[in-house]
């Protein structure tokens, strides 16, 4: 052992010491977790047993309630499902559970026997129950069967219940056996590896004291020797220390500068953004109400057309309407001529074509007030067509007006739309422009961080060193008196 260096020494020693701590940990724990286990089955057990005496009271009050019914012959409404009342629930609800399964087979065997009776005392009380409300004529009836049949299920059902409970209180017993057996050999085991590491723990500090004397010792000298030659070394470091940090001082103090001046150039960036913002949505406005305006201007061109080819198809009209005069004009002309010819054969006729000569003067009345009306229609129908020119020409002039100015607001669409895009692009720039001050800026800030945290690093640097001097003197006299001591 005395071939092994020092740290292994006290490190062996520490390993066997912690060994046994945790065998006795892991021993203690061991069997305290079975105990508590056995003493948890126990608990379920005891609590498993007053349950089923519980069931039985329940089953009691039934044949307290049955009794009642053959005395005074009220009506028996007790449960009469078997897998409904609170030992049918319990025992189906049991049978299915992982603890039944894990169960000796011919303990099983007990809870399968008790299903039987069970329902059929439930049955029979069905039974009996029909007989209660049948009167007092069926009561002796009632009564007869209630004892040859429903009692005789009911003590089959209590014998294999009180099976089952002894069963449940013998479990509970051996549990709290086992787990005071456990404890005990627990507390036993636990002394004894305590003496044992007590005794180890004796051997191991006298076979390192008597090694480590002499190595500390010759350490001490050497520490002795060492301390002088770091304190000069570390007094050279804390004056380059305190320059290092003067230097990075100054740094840390341009980077500031830097950082203002960068979040300044951010946040004028930010305000020519939202200006070029502005500017886009005022483009896109614009060209909204440009697009608005070609759409109207297309709709009035559509509609100047269409009075255009409207004014035409009235100037045909009026046209035809002069024809139409002209020849009723001719019509009236002839007519009149006619008449005339008519009088003159009348005069010719005397008295027999003093009628007719009547007829021809009405008629050439008639004939003149047609011509007269004709002249005017002709006259109307002219200024019409003078007017209907006129028109023509003025839309004409205005649909080239129109198409002039479609023409126009269309270039000023395109050049809205040329802003837009030429603002968008110039927007997106902008902001480029402000995230990557944005970048920039936090870079500044977290190299500032950096800097400050390297000065304040060199500060304690520097101070730590000058603890170190302190410490290393302190080390050298301790030294010393622990030479003086070994």
């Amino acid at each position: 052992m005395f071939s092994i260096k020092l740290r292994n020494k006290i490190f062996l020693s520490f390993s066997f010491l912690l060994f046994f701590l945790l065998l006795l940990v892991a021993v203690n724990y061991l069997l305290t977790s079975k105990s508590l286990e056995l003493r948890k089955i126990a608990v379920d057990e005891s609590a498993e047993s007053t349950l089923i005496m519980e069931l039985e009271k329940d089953h009691l009050q039934w044949v307290l309630a049955a009794n009642s019914s053959l005395i005074d012959g009220r009506p028996f409404e007790e449960q009469f499902d078997h897998e409904q009342c609170s030992l049918g629930q319990w025992y189906y609800r049991y049978i299915e559970t992982e603890a039944f399964k894990q169960l000796p087979e011919e303990k099983q065997r007990v809870y399968f026997d008790l299903e039987e009776p069970h329902r059929l005392f439930h049955h029979y009380g069905a039974e009996f129950a029909a007989l209660i409300e049948k009167g007092p004529s069926a009561r002796a009836e009632a009564n007869d069967f209630f004892y040859n049949h429903v009692n005789p299920e009911l003590e089959k059902t209590y014998q294999l219940l009180g099976e089952i409970n002894r069963f449940k209180q013998e479990r509970a017993t051996q549990a709290l056996l086992e787990a005071e057996e456990q404890e005990s050999y627990g507390k036993m085991v636990t002394f004894i590896i305590a003496v044992l590491s007590l005794l180890l723990g004796s051997g191991l500090a006298f076979i390192l004291a008597n090694s480590i004397a002499k190595p500390v010792q010759e350490t001490i000298q050497t520490i002795a020797v060492t301390s002088a030659q770091v304190a000069a070394s570390m007094e050279q470091s804390e004056r380059t220390a305190i320059s290092q940090a003067s230097s990075v001082a100054e740094v840390t103090s341009t980077m500031e500068e830097l950082r203002v001046s960068s979040e300044q150039s951010t946040q004028q960036v930010i305000k020519v953004a939202e200006n070029a913002r502005d500017a886009a949505v005022a483009a896109t406005e614009g060209l909204t109400s440009v697009e608005a305006m070609i759409r109207d201007m297309q709709d009035l061109r559509s509609k100047v057309d269409s009075i255009a080819h409207q004014i035409l198809d009235l100037s045909e009209q009026i046209s035809q309407i002069g024809t139409i005069s002209s020849t009723v004009k001719d019509l009236a002309d002839q007519t009149n001529m006619l008449a005339l010819n008519a009088a003159v054969e009348a005069v010719r006729a005397g008295e027999h074509g003093k009628g007719f000569a009547v007829v021809s003067a009405e008629i050439r009345k008639l004939a003149d007030l047609s011509k007269k009306a004709s002249q005017q229609i002709t006259t109307i129908v002219v200024d019409l067509q003078k007017a209907t020119n006129r028109t023509v020409m003025v839309t004409e002039e205005g649909t080239k007006q129109v198409v002039a100015t479609e023409r126009l607001t269309n270039k000023n669409g395109d050049a809205f739309r040329e802003l837009q895009r030429s603002m968008e692009e110039i927007s997106q720039y902008i902001e480029q422009v402000s995230l990557n001050l944005e970048q920039q800026s936090g870079a500044i800030g977290g190299v500032s961080t950096v800097m400050e945290d390297i000065t304040q690093g060199t500060k304690e640097t520097a101070a730590s060193i000058g603890e170190t001097k302190e410490g290393m003197e302190n080390l050298r006299k301790a030294g010393m008196m622990l030479k003086d001591t070994v």
